[in-house]
Formats: C-alpha cells, structure tokens, sequence
C-alpha cells in the first residue's frame, strides 16, 4: 500500500460515486472502513469500561 490514503467512514456525504474520483484524481487512494468497526476504534473499548 504505498501513496498516501484517504480512510474514510461510510458516511452518506461520502458517496463513493462523488468523492473516489475526487480522490483518485488528486493522486491518493480512496479507502473505506467496514460498517461498525469498534475494533479499529480504541475509544470505543474504552468507553465500555468505566
């Protein structure tokens, strides 16, 4: 995975059809995250431990 990425949310606003060719265009490489991924978000462990 060489170049620079863009990791991105499945958000609406980030509609793939709009914004992958926005990115690829600019030279970066358009990466999503997985629907509900708590694992590759630490914050979310921590908040069900207090």
């Amino acid at each position: 995975m060489k170049g620079f990425h863009v990791v991105m949310d499945n958000a609406p606003i980030h509609s793939r059809d709009v914004v992958d060719p926005i990115i690829s265009e600019r030279g970066y490489i358009p990466v999503y995250l997985p629907p509900y991924s708590p694992e590759l978000n630490p914050i979310e462990s921590a908040e069900g431990s207090s």
